[in-house]
């Protein structure tokens, strides 16, 4: 435990992830742009996410977003497409570029690979981030009103409703852990065995899951913090659950650094 609080301060977790976290608030927003602009291509109705967005989303913030989501829905414009997943991709891949120095730095390497490499790396990284926290996040967060809403029209699975809700935890368990397995193989400079990254991966995914745990908690039951300071509420919880992502992401990196220094019986410098 000690040696993980020196490496914690050492290599400046606590200044990293507020780093990655903006990078990744920073893609949410495009990110959101781009998967509203996907639903005229596929005839999906809008009606249910307007609902939900007034429902659970503070009044101003709502306003601003139903307007901004009738504006784009209904329209099959290529150009907001390619914006979105672009700038979406941009600042995903800036956070995990950070990732991939921060877990070099853990394991004390120096990057060999060509700049071009690491940053295609980091964009196909962030690619499947993006797409395994998005459903993963889903699922959790947004889970219990998704299967209310599905129960209220299919009245059969009301029955199975606490299967469900817990099914959807475990599903979404097994998703971060498994892309965070990829994540410690493919982005530090020197290729890790399975029992290197599997209890740092396992350690960043049940970390993961408790700050979703309560940010899934926040959304269903404190409006009342919305009413009092707006939308201004809702960006502070979001940006504190990223950072606690980026930190359980760079944690599970320096345990995985720590088991590879004790498998090689070495030593690493401060």
């Amino acid at each position: 435990m000690k040696d993980l609080l020196r490496r914690i301060h050492q290599h400046e977790l606590n200044d990293l992830s507020a780093v990655i976290a903006y990078y990744f608030l920073l893609s949410l927003f495009p990110l959101l742009i781009f998967l509203i602009a996907l639903f005229p291509y596929f005839s999906l109705n809008v009606s249910p996410l307007l609902t939900w967005i007034e429902h659970y989303v503070p009044s101003e913030t709502a306003e601003l977003l139903t307007r901004q989501i009738a504006s784009l829905f209904g329209e099959t414009n290529s150009y907001i497409l390619s914006f979105g997943l672009i700038a979406a991709l941009w600042s995903a891949s800036n956070a995990t570029h950070i990732l991939i120095r921060a877990f070099n730095r853990a394991l004390e390497i120096k990057e060999t690979r060509p700049f071009f490499k690491v940053r295609i790396d980091a964009l196909l990284l962030a690619a499947g981030l993006i797409i395994t926290i998005t459903i993963a996040l889903v699922l959790p967060v947004f889970g219990k009103v998704i299967i209310d809403s599905v129960t209220r029209f299919v009245p059969f699975l009301e029955n199975l409703n606490l299967i469900l809700n817990q099914a959807r935890w475990i599903l979404s368990f097994f998703m971060i852990n498994l892309v965070l397995l990829a994540l410690y193989y493919f982005a530090p400079n020197e290729k890790l065995g399975f029992f290197d990254i599997y209890f740092g991966s396992l350690l960043a995914t049940t970390l993961w899951h408790i700050s979703s745990y309560g940010f899934s908690y926040y959304i269903e039951n404190f409006k009342g913090f919305n009413a009092a300071y707006g939308s201004l509420g809702g960006i502070i919880i979001l940006l504190i659950w990223l950072y606690f992502t980026a930190f359980s992401i760079l944690l599970g990196g320096e345990i995985n650094a720590m088991r590879v220094c004790r498998r090689k019986k070495k030593f690493c410098p401060d």
